[in-house]
């Protein structure tokens, strides 16, 4: 959908695609609340589509207000060290999973808060963001794998107010390595199984 609202900005203002494409954002707003993920990253090209992203998160806001208070959670971690069951396990969604790669790019999932949540933890949405793995097999052998995942890293941490990094059994130097970035705006907690 995102590919096709995109291109469809080059069409003429009037031409009759270009306006029943234009009610794609506020669809994908509403599929959000209704629990299905939203590609923020596309895993095959680590493109984000700026317009696309930018139109949906403002319907999302038309459709939520005034209730549109949102807390930001990533998980973050080297391939395989199971990042999407994690967040399958805490927060109750159905991330896909599977041994070996499976996420890829950057998902976003909404999840509205019970009220008796709200004031404990003073929102009513919680953003939950699940990221391809780190240090992938697969990109190793390109020559700027390490940027990829710095790259990842640093937008995933820049958009979160809590950053869960998941560490199983691996050397947690590799992802030193890769976080080598301040955390002064959000909470970077550990876990390892």
């Amino acid at each position: 959908m995102g590919q096709m609202y995109e291109a469809s900005e080059s069409l003429p203002e009037s031409d009759p695609s270009r306006q029943k494409l234009q009610k794609l954002p506020r669809l994908c707003a509403q599929l959000l609340l209704d629990g299905f993920p939203l590609e923020l990253v596309d895993g095959d090209t680590s493109n984000i589509p700026l317009r696309w992203v930018s139109d949906i998160l403002v319907q999302l806001h038309e459709l939520v207000s005034p209730n549109n208070k949102i807390l930001v959670i990533t998980v973050l971690g080297v391939q395989g060290t199971g990042k999407s069951t994690l967040l399958n396990t805490m927060f109750g969604v159905k991330f896909a999973v599977s041994s070996g790669r499976c996420t890829r790019g950057a998902f976003m999932l909404l999840i509205k808060v019970s009220e008796e949540m709200k004031t404990s933890l003073s929102c009513d949405f919680l953003v939950i963001l699940d990221t391809e793995g780190l240090k992938s097999p697969e990109l190793a052998t390109l020559e700027h794998s390490n940027s990829h995942d710095n790259e990842l890293a640093t937008l995933v941490v820049g958009l979160s107010d809590i950053t869960i990094i998941n560490i199983a059994m691996e050397n947690s130097t590799e992802m030193k390595d890769i976080l080598q970035i301040p955390s002064t705006n959000s909470r970077i907690m550990s876990c390892t199984f």
